[in-house]
């Protein structure tokens, strides 16, 4: 990510704007912070910036803002009326983990799977 993103924070040349990163598996967070006089200011500057970051990251932006990888699976999936089974062997139940405490979710014979609502 670092290197598709490299010069995005030079856009804006008073320094206003940070990029960063935090890495957390399965996923890496991607975070930009902008300083400004206003609200109105910080749009300003953040718009050009946001749309360089979404054309050079495209497909690989999965969740925005406070959306989680799980919660837009299902949110997806409730959009089409689906239904989601996992068959868990050598992940320790972590994708259980990761969708059991997602809205909507329940819990059938011992076995984790979702039905998104």
């Amino acid at each position: 990510m670092d290197a598709l993103l490299t010069g995005v924070e030079e856009m804006v040349p008073d320094g206003s704007v940070k990029l960063g990163f935090r890495a957390h598996y399965p996923q890496l967070e991607t975070k930009l912070t902008m300083r400004g006089a206003d609200m109105d200011d910080i749009r300003k500057k953040l718009a050009p910036v946001e749309s360089e970051v979404r054309k050079r990251l495209g497909n690989f932006i999965l969740a925005e803002d406070d959306q989680t990888l799980e919660g837009v699976v299902l949110a997806e999936l409730a959009s089409r009326q689906g239904t989601l089974a996992i068959a868990e062997t050598f992940t320790s139940g972590q994708i259980a983990a990761r969708i059991g405490p997602c809205r909507g979710r329940r819990r059938c014979s011992g076995a984790a799977w979702c039905r998104a609502r």
